[in-house]
């Protein structure tokens, strides 16, 4: 994650990550994940339309 963070600003580039919630590191056992709320741009869930990638009715 560090070269992550650190080619993201030195290069001004995109990264794009896509990650299962359970399977991000953590400091403790019920701790948030290690990314800060600035590095999250979109996240993906079930319980609504704002989570949704494409924003399409359900079928």
């Amino acid at each position: 994650m560090e070269v992550v963070r650190e080619q993201t600003v030195t290069k001004k580039t995109q990264y794009i990550m896509t990650l299962i919630a359970s399977d991000l590191p953590r400091i403790e056992e019920k701790s948030p994940p290690t990314f800060s709320p600035d590095e999250i741009i979109l996240r993906l869930h079930d319980d609504g339309a704002d989570g949704l990638l494409l924003k399409m009715a359900e079928f």
